[in-house]
């Protein structure tokens, strides 16, 4: 099971999906705490979805990037590099990020 934060099409089904692993999930709420990120601390549940909407993207993105400047290696690392590259797209199209448990 994953928590996948995606882009919907327009019938709901998945068009850009960027899945976290329960491991990967742990790590980056721990960091976010730490971090006081609270904008990544909406998905602190990893059974529950969460959507964020166009306008708060921007802040999510900044919180993903300093994460990133935190964490530099492993494969939390690759999720936060993707996660930030699927909100870039979001905000470029105006869209929810989705994160839905799979």
């Amino acid at each position: 099971m994953s928590l996948d934060f995606a882009i919907l099409a327009e019938d709901g089904s998945l068009l850009e999906i960027v899945p976290l692993d329960m491991d990967q999930h742990d790590e980056m709420i721990n960091c976010a705490s730490e971090l006081q990120l609270f904008r990544l601390l909406r998905f602190h549940d990893y059974f529950e979805d969460v959507d964020t909407w166009p306008i708060e993207l921007p802040g999510l993105q900044r919180e993903v990037a300093v994460m990133r400047s935190v964490i530099k290696t492993g494969k939390i690392n690759v999720f936060l590099r993707d996660l930030h590259q699927l909100i870039e797209l979001a905000i470029q199209r105006r869209q929810i990020v989705h994160a839905i448990p799979d």
